[in-house]
């Protein structure tokens, strides 16, 4: 997929009509923020175009809130911004409801602080497994996944590399490369929050795994995700108790997850929560 901020004519009204603008963070190669250009185009039916955070028509995956408001100090002239399932880090100044069109948010805890109801939730990249990409077996291999801020004790590296099961998944690559990957584990373990959400997307165990220097409040985004599908998360593990918690795993695959009807439900809100002015007709 070409990104086209360079391009003068990327701006002009033609191509925002037959391209959608959207923005997605791109500064450091985070398999997350690429997955929204790939759902979007996906949900929209239409190819999509990079745009910066001042013209973007659409923000969709990440959490984006607080980059929205350090880049519109007021709301903008003619139409305002659309956001699709976009999260936060944190607490957020309220008048980001004055500076976009809101039609979905990540979760209930997002949707609390800027006093909005009766809103759909759920994070698009729960629609990672309806992408038209290849669908690799199940080779019975556990992922980990960890956030693109975070290392790992070498200790606990060799430990883990030395038995065998684990695949190591490099979260600094494009979403189509780490998808594959996750696809392909009977379960994953991930700091990851979009680790989680592919895994669940496709419908495979998952386990949160411990990155406390990752944000400034690093569960916040993942207690708002786990809420908008109603599933339950305690406190994650810590990488020193993979190789015990591992070994407690079953071995055959499961028939499906315990929170999929909560799974489905957020993904069917969000497809009729997506633009419709947006939508090419007859997409998906």
């Amino acid at each position: 997929m070409r990104e086209e901020a360079a391009n003068p004519e990327a701006s002009s009204p033609h191509q925002i009509q037959s391209k959608v603008g959207l923005f997605w963070w791109r500064q450091k190669p985070n398999f997350g923020d690429d997955l929204s250009q790939h759902v979007v185009e996906l949900i929209s039916g239409k190819p999509v175009m990079w745009q910066d955070p001042k013209n973007a028509e659409l923000f969709a995956i990440g959490s984006l809130a607080d980059r929205i408001l350090r880049t519109h100090d007021q709301p903008r002239e003619g139409k305002r911004p659309l956001l699709w399932g976009t999260g936060m880090l944190g607490p957020v100044d309220v008048r980001l409801t004055e500076i976009v069109d809101i039609r979905a948010l990540r979760g209930p805890l997002s949707a609390t602080i800027l006093g909005v109801r009766n809103l759909p939730l759920g994070d698009p990249g729960l629609f990672a497994s309806d992408l038209n990409l290849p669908r690799p077996e199940c080779d019975g291999k556990i992922g980990v996944i960890l956030h693109i801020t975070q290392g790992m004790d070498r200790r606990v590296l060799r430990q883990l590399r030395r038995s065998g099961r684990f695949r190591f998944i490099d979260a600094a690559r494009s979403a189509p490369e780490v998808i594959a990957d996750i696809a392909r584990c009977r379960h994953v373990y991930s700091s990851s929050l979009h680790g989680l959400i592919v895994s669940d997307s496709f419908g495979i165990p998952n386990t949160w795994l411990s990155g406390p220097n990752i944000h400034r409040t690093p569960e916040f985004k993942f207690f708002d995700y786990g809420l908008s599908i109603s599933r339950p998360f305690c406190k994650p593990l810590d990488a020193v108790s993979i190789l015990d918690h591992s070994s407690s795993l079953p071995t055959k695959a499961i028939a499906e997850l315990p929170y999929a009807l909560g799974i489905e439900n957020s993904k069917a809100a969000l497809k009729s929560a997506f633009p419709m002015e947006l939508h090419e007709i007859g997409s998906f």
